[in-house]
Parts: C-alpha cells; sequence; structure tokens
C-alpha cells in the first residue's frame, strides 16, 4: 500500500470518529433536554430529586464518553528516541583513498607533449563526472579523506622546475565537494608546486569549495553523528569528535615530532578518534621501509587510532598493530595520465565503536579494489573493480601484507 492510499485510510476512518462524537453529544443533549422538562413539570421533590439524580449520572456517563471518543481522534504521539545505553556504544564509518590529481602539468602542454586531457572531460562531462561512480559509498559513511596533489590556482610563474607539477582551475574544488570526498590532506610532495602562493591559494579555494583540508601544521577536526551500534533499536547518539593529521616525510626532517605534538593537540582538545596521513616513499614498491614502519607503530603508541599512507603510488599491505591498522599505501586514486603506470587503487573503510567515549579495538574494516577508470584507457573517472580485476587489486594488498610481521589475511 503507498503513502497516499494510507493516508486516506487514516482520514477516512478519524472522519468516521469524528462524527460518532458528535451523534454522542446529540444523544446527551437530547436526554438532558427530556429530564430538564420532566423538571419543570412540577413533579413532586422526591421525583424531581430522582429524575436530577438520574440526570447526573447520564450527563457524566455521556461526559466520560465523549472525552473518550474525543481522545481517540487525537493523532498517536510519534515513538521518542532513547538516549543510547553507553554501554551499547555508537559506530561511524570513515573512507580513505589515495592520491586525486585534477589538471595537468603546464610543461607538458608547453612541450606539445600532450592536452589537459582532465579539462576536457570537464568540458564535456560537468564536474559530476569524476567521482560518480564512487560517490554513493563517499555519501553512504560518514566522513571522507582524500590526498589532493593539484594546486589550486591561477599560479604559473612560480613553478617549480620538476615534473610532474599539477595546477588546476580553482573552481575544481568544486568536483571533490559533489563527489562526496569530505575534506582532503595537502601534506605531500606538489604543496609546493606553484611556490607558497599556489599553496595559500590552493587553502582558500578549498575553503570556498567547503572542502576540508588539512596538512603540516593544520589538522582537522570533525564532530560526526553516529549511528547506534544495535541498528533495530530508535536511540539518539551524541556526536564523535574526529580529529586527522597529515604529515609529509620530506618537506620537514621533524615531520614525526609534527605528527606526534598534532596527536597530543587533538587528544586534549577531546578527539576519540584520531587519524594520521602520512606521504611518504618506500624503496620496495612492495614493502614500506622499515623505519616508516618503525614511525607509523610510534603514531599509534601516542595515540592515534588509525594511520594511512599515501604513497608509493602503487598499493601495499595493511599491518594490524596493537588491535590497529596501519595502510601503509593506497597509491593513486584519481589521475588524467594518458598512460598510467598502474590502473589498481582502493577505498579503505573502516567502522570504529565506541563504547563508554573509548574507541574500541580492532575496528570493522573493508577493503573496495577499485580502478582508476572505469575503461581499459584512461578516462580519469574511479570505478569499484569487479571479477578478476577486484580478485587481482585483493590479491595484491594481501600478498604485500603477508610480508608485514603483523599482516592482515582475507577475512
Amino acid at each position: 500500500m503507498d503513502n497516499r492510499t494510507q493516508r486516506q485510510k487514516r482520514a477516512q476512518s478519524e472522519r468516521q470518529r469524528a462524527l460518532k462524537f458528535q451523534r454522542t453529544v446529540r444523544a446527551a443533549a437530547i436526554v438532558l433536554a427530556i429530564v430538564l422538562a420532566l423538571i419543570s413539570l412540577g413533579q413532586s421533590c422526591s421525583t424531581r430529586k430522582a429524575i436530577e439524580d438520574l440526570a447526573a449520572q447520564i450527563r457524566a456517563k455521556k461526559l466520560a464518553q465523549a472525552q473518550e471518543e474525543l481522545l481517540a481522534l487525537q493523532p498517536s504521539p510519534s515513538p521518542e528516541a532513547t538516549p543510547a545505553p553507553a554501554s551499547e556504544g555508537v559506530q561511524i564509518t570513515l573512507s580513505f583513498v589515495g592520491d586525486v590529481a585534477m589538471g595537468t602539468d603546464d610543461a607538458i602542454i608547453e612541450r606539445g607533449e600532450g592536452g589537459d586531457l582532465f579539462a576536457q572531460f570537464y568540458d564535456n562531462y560537468g564536474e559530476d563526472y569524476f567521482f560518480e561512480n564512487v560517490k554513493s559509498i563517499f555519501e553512504g559513511d560518514d566522513l571522507t579523506t582524500a590526498s589532493l596533489v593539484s594546486n589550486l590556482t591561477l599560479q604559473t610563474d612560480a613553478r617549480y622546475n620538476w615534473n610532474p607539477a599539477y595546477r588546476a582551475e580553482p573552481y575544481y574544488g568544486d568536483i571533490l565537494a559533489v563527489g562526496g570526498i569530505d575534506a582532503v590532506t595537502v601534506a605531500n610532495y606538489h604543496t609546493y608546486d606553484y611556490d607558497y602562493e599556489g599553496y595559500v591559494d590552493t587553502l582558500a579555494n578549498l575553503d570556498n569549495s567547503g572542502v576540508g583540508r588539512f596538512g603540516y601544521e593544520n589538522v582537522l577536526e570533525r564532530d560526526l553523528a553516529g549511528h547506534p551500534a544495535d541498528q533495530t533499536r530508535m536511540v539518539q547518539v551524541g556526536n564523535i569528535k574526529v580529529g586527522y593529521v597529515g604529515v609529509y616525510e620530506k618537506a620537514d626532517d621533524f615531520y614525526e615530532d609534527t605528527a606526534l605534538e598534532n596527536i597530543k593537540y587533538l587528544r586534549d582538545e577531546g578527539a576519540q578518534i584520531v587519524i594520521v596521513e602520512v606521504a611518504w616513499t618506500s624503496e620496495d614498491p612492495d614493502k614500506p621501509d622499515d623505519n616508516k614502519i618503525l614511525k607509523a607503530h610510534k603514531f599509534i603508541d601516542n595515540g592515534a587510532d588509525l594511520v594511512v599512507g599515501i604513497q608509493p603510488d602503487i598499493l601495499q599491505g595493511i599491518e594490524c598493530y596493537h588491535d590497529k591498522y596501519i595502510v601503509y599505501s593506497l597509491g593513486t586514486f584519481l589521475s588524467c595520465a594518458e598512460e598510467p603506470v598502474n590502473m589498481d587503487s582502493m577505498i579503505f573503510q573502516q567502522t570504529f565503536t565506541i563504547v563508554d567515549g573509548q574507541v574500541q579495538p580492532q575496528a570493522d574494516y573493508e577493503i573496495i579494489p577499485c580502478l582508476i577508470s572505469s575503461q581499459p584507457k584512461n578516462n580519469c573517472q574511479p570505478t569499484p573493480a569487479k571479477d578478476a580485476d577486484a580478485q587481482r587489486v585483493l590479491d595484491r594488498i594481501y600478498d604485500c601484507s603477508a610480508i608485514l610481521d603483523g599482516g592482515v589475511s582475507p577475512q
């Protein structure tokens, strides 16, 4: 039965109850009129007293019945949500993807080695195009972050002399927003592709698009509305405070200290969950360097609930350390390179459960295998992988995890 039919039936039932109430009131009025008429005929005192008593009884009975009918006409109140018992816990789901490269390297165009493929897709299909195949995943979680490796700026003269250096139009930040990406880390090897001016422009243009940003000395704090761990109950849940830290190993000899200071700051601010995202490199594409592993462990030991690596451009393994996870490399997620080195990517999701204000160990996670293109030739459209492609991506992740001391295995 559709909503319209239900509303019609409910309205008809209410009209019938209203008519019944009106008939009850009219009957009571008639009885009272008869009684009063008899009294006016001058019956004996005893008779009048009996009639008056009878009238009072009838009046009381009819009044009570009328009140019952009136109450029946009132709509039933909606069940109110009760506060979630702390012992049952609340949950939030966070998603993470790797490098997002919008725009292109101007030098490539100047050398005549290619055009702005990203701009071509934007002009032909609009801002919704790039993330349309993964948007439903991002909108189904509580917050999604990516690593932005593009400068959103009009600066061209200050370009550093290395390749590639991604420059994107200032309004390209809207692509992230409409695609379901809520925030980005700007701490990576492309931060200053167009010098400090390009970096400042990028922050301002992200703000204009409503996309959160963090990295280096800047942290991101968000209050997220959780949902009850028991989905069958109607309960009210309070907000969960989540903090994000972003660092880049080559930008600062003391990036480890920066991360640790920011973790402490967020904890002091009351963050219940702290995420550290790190852009780093690795000599072995299959395994992070030992010093990277040690630093990731240190971040966990000092209060991080999850460590996410952004580089290298290829997927690496996942480790469980002290009941918390370290994703060593998410790889590239969006690129408009005409011949990308690697097409495989992933979305990493983790659902945290908080009980009595404490994050529970070994939070549920999900690996969503992806490709950076929906076609064999790169079309700048990240897409969940299927069948053999999905299995290849998962095999890569689990094979790389197996060579880590606490590497995860297929669930």
